[in-house]
């Protein structure tokens, strides 16, 4: 942790301080930026950094939306056309005892709730934000969960 003036911090509270380190009124920064209540996914902010930081890589972006772009009002259909994918899929259930284990029930459930989401035939689809209504769409894609022989494990 760093501070204005790049004097190095360290995580040890002063030896005068009645308040534990935790409860300190600054909050903690990496590289000078806040650091978030909550885990989040930081990709896009990736990416968008890329395309600042490299031009090259806009401009490829570019090139490829313009591409997919004229694909599609040349042939409108062209997204049906490319069929339903299949993605296979490899679950990863990571536990230390047999209590923390889940039945392969429930990673089938929720495969099977992942393909219903994906394939547009959940229950509550008309239950969208108004804002949203003429957004849900078929994405024409299937995970799929099937063991792999020779690749499973206990340990």
């Amino acid at each position: 942790m760093k501070s204005d003036d790049d004097t190095p911090q360290t995580d040890e509270q002063p030896a005068d301080s009645d308040q534990p380190a935790e409860q300190a009124d600054e909050q903690p920064t990496t590289d000078d930026q806040p650091v978030p209540d909550h885990r989040m996914c930081g990709t896009m902010e990736v990416h968008n950094r890329i395309l600042e930081e490299r031009p090259e890589c806009r401009a490829r972006r570019a090139e490829i939306s313009s591409a997919i772009d004229a694909r599609l009002s040349e042939d409108p259909s062209f997204r049906r056309t490319c069929g339903l994918t299949t993605i296979p899929v490899v679950v990863h259930v990571v536990f230390n005892s047999d209590t923390e284990n889940i039945a392969d029930d429930q990673v089938t459930s929720q495969i099977d709730a992942l393909n219903r989401d994906y394939r547009l035939n959940n229950s509550d689809t008309s239950n969208a934000p108004d804002v949203w209504k003429n957004l849900p769409t078929d994405a024409l894609v299937r995970p799929l969960a099937e063991p792999i022989p020779g690749r499973v494990t206990n340990t």
